[in-house]
């Protein structure tokens, strides 16, 4: 069966429907589903309206919480009032409310159970840590002027030397290297201007103007000018 309060509070909230729950009635409460914004001081003032809480946990984000009260009857009354019931009233969501182990609220605020340390190492020998009367020193007897005791122990044999570092590899000498010669810059070759041949140069020229251009014979082209002319007078 289950129970229904259809009374109404203050902020309007609809009718409620608590369900019987599936666990028997005990002093501590899981409570499950808040939503945030809300401060723990609240949480804690609406737990305190049903009854005396003796313990009380909740996580670090804010959406579920454990309380013990000091009485199972606070706790029924606790749960019919909280069990979907909205809070906060102002945008929050409805609270679903479960009877717990009062020993699971106690590991919440305690811990869990932290391991005992490990024995750390015993120095010193195995097989007794404390000297007692019968196991004295041993003390090494003193060597007199004669030498040594008969009972002394020979020196150790000498620890042999380490072997030498390796030697490093030889530097050979950097040659210096020829610096390149620079080369010579090849001379401009400078243009020889050509003369300039005219006419003048050429030819002959009349000094009356208009002057006229003329080359002179050669004495082989008079020669054989001449004969040419007279040949022509004797034929």
């Amino acid at each position: 069966m289950s129970r229904s309060d259809s009374t109404n509070n203050a902020d309007g909230q609809k009718e409620r429907v608590v369900p019987p729950s599936p666990r028997p009635p005990t002093t501590s409460l899981r409570i499950d589903r808040f939503l945030r914004p809300f401060t723990l001081k609240a949480v804690q003032e609406l737990l305190a309206k049903t009854g005396v809480v003796t313990n009380f946990w909740m996580d670090h984000i804010k959406t579920h919480c454990y309380v013990t009260y000091s009485s199972t009857e606070e706790a029924v009354a606790t749960r019919n009032t909280l069990y979907n019931l909205q809070w906060p009233s102002n945008g929050g969501r409805q609270l679903i409310v479960e009877y717990v182990d009062p020993e699971e609220v106690k590991h919440k605020i305690e811990g869990p159970p932290q391991a005992a340390p490990a024995p750390g190492p015993v120095s010193g020998p195995s097989h007794s840590t404390n000297v007692t009367q019968n196991q004295m020193p041993f003390k090494i007897p003193a060597q007199g002027p004669a030498g040594p005791s008969q009972h002394s122990l020979p020196p150790p044999p000498p620890l042999p030397l380490p072997p030498p570092p390796p030697m490093p590899p030889a530097v050979r000498e950097r040659q210096p290297q020829p610096q390149p010669q620079p080369q010579p810059q090849p001379q401009s070759l400078k243009k020889v201007e050509q003369p300039v041949v005219t006419l003048d140069d050429l030819f002959k020229k009349t000094r009356t103007s208009p002057r006229i251009y003329y080359l002179p014979l050669s004495e082989e082209q008079v020669a054989a000018k001449l004969a040419a002319k007279a040949r022509n007078k004797g034929s």
